[in-house]
């Protein structure tokens, strides 16, 4: 990714404001198809978590935000607060919900496809078949697991990978 692609997808994570309040912004996004599917799966996530509730943050996170961006290696400490997250409890109000998910490969056990949430959880998908890596799917939420969730495709897509 050239450092113009990469400084215009910080823009957009960083800014609560649309590209059209940036021209500079704006002409990019019309000359870099990535850019702009990048710039509108941004607004489709935070549209999605606009509608999510707001839950107390778990006493786990304490120290964890403010460490991760320190100075020095701030990625590793991030990655790593962001892994000691993703062992807590699912929230109860998870479960029920709609979660749009990006199938990422099979469970460890092998017999369910498992891909991430916008939210970073890991999400294993019971289905009738597997689900093609790459594939966004819509799940509902059964069951929060200790280290993942357990769901269910609203709708199964059409690209399915073969069980060769």
């Amino acid at each position: 990714m050239n450092p113009i692609c990469q400084d215009t997808r910080d823009r957009l994570l960083e800014s609560e404001s649309s590209a059209s309040d940036d021209a500079s912004l704006s002409a990019h996004l019309a000359a870099c198809g990535e850019c702009a599917e990048f710039a509108r799966r941004a607004r489709q996530i935070r549209a999605s978590l606009s509608q999510v509730s707001r839950v107390a943050a778990p006493r786990e996170l304490d120290g964890l935000v403010v460490a991760a961006t320190q100075p020095g290696s701030r990625q590793e400490r991030a990655v790593g607060a962001l892994s000691s997250l993703a062992r807590l409890p699912a929230p109860a109000e998870l479960v029920g919900r709609a979660l749009e998910v990006l199938v990422e490969g099979e469970d460890r056990k092998g017999g369910r496809s498992s891909g991430r949430s916008a939210c970073n959880r890991v999400v294993n998908i019971e289905a009738p078949r597997r689900i093609a890596p790459g594939t966004f799917v819509d799940v509902e939420i059964l069951k929060g697991l200790p280290n993942s969730l357990l769901a269910r495709p609203v709708l199964l897509p059409v690209p399915v990978a073969d069980p060769a």
